[in-house]
């Protein structure tokens, strides 16, 4: 069951919703890897001090800060976190990456 966590999120647990809402609304794989690379290095340089403002600062990516924040700080971001979860499907470890629907070591490798 997913969960809406209202405004009290750990940094990680921003980025990772973030990340989820950012691959929803944007399908295509360079823009996905685009903007999530922006605001992976904002929040590296700036130590997830604060999640709107990094969204602002990679605005030259394109990305909708208003729909991707509000995503992620709400019920629409944990919905999609467990789709995610259900999709991975039982597993032994993690990480468990999936290439082409099959998980292999060789994958992690």
């Amino acid at each position: 069951m997913f969960q809406d966590y209202g405004f009290h999120l750990s940094v990680e647990t921003i980025i990772i919703l973030g990340r989820v809402c950012i691959i929803h609304y944007y399908p295509e794989t360079t823009k996905q890897l685009e903007i999530i690379g922006c605001v992976e290095k904002d929040f590296y340089d700036t130590h997830g001090e604060n999640w709107a403002a990094t969204l602002k600062r990679c605005a030259s990516t394109g990305v909708d800060v208003e729909k991707v924040s509000t995503c992620a700080m709400g019920s629409e971001g944990s919905r999609l976190q467990h789709q995610v979860a259900l999709s991975t499907g039982p597993h032994d470890y993690v990480p468990w990456p999936l290439l082409d629907g099959v998980s292999s070591i060789s994958v992690v490798i």
